[in-house]
């Protein structure tokens, strides 16, 4: 059986800003990458424009998805981590 735990805290793992959907997929400095890669030459994408180039052809909306699957393993990843650490002290 799993057990989750919600952590008091509400900041990023990565940042220490407020950790909030918007910070996750589009201000956090942790996933840049994962935003320019997903973005290529194209302007910044934002939550005004997330849904409409995700609407506007298959690959597009292939690029995004992947590109937010990306940014959850790697949020999952470091709280896993940081679970881990405070398991352990």
């Amino acid at each position: 059986m799993q057990v989750l735990v919600f952590l008091s805290t509400k900041e990023c793992y990565f940042c220490g800003e407020e950790d909030t959907p918007r910070h996750a997929i589009f201000e956090c400095p942790a996933c840049t990458d994962l935003r320019s890669v997903a973005q290529g030459a194209s302007s910044n994408v934002d939550s005004q424009s997330l849904i409409a180039r995700m609407l506007s052809s298959e690959e597009e909306w292939q690029k995004y998805a992947q590109m937010l699957r990306n940014i959850m393993v790697r949020r999952e990843e470091r709280e896993r981590d940081e679970k881990e650490k405070r398991e352990n002290t």
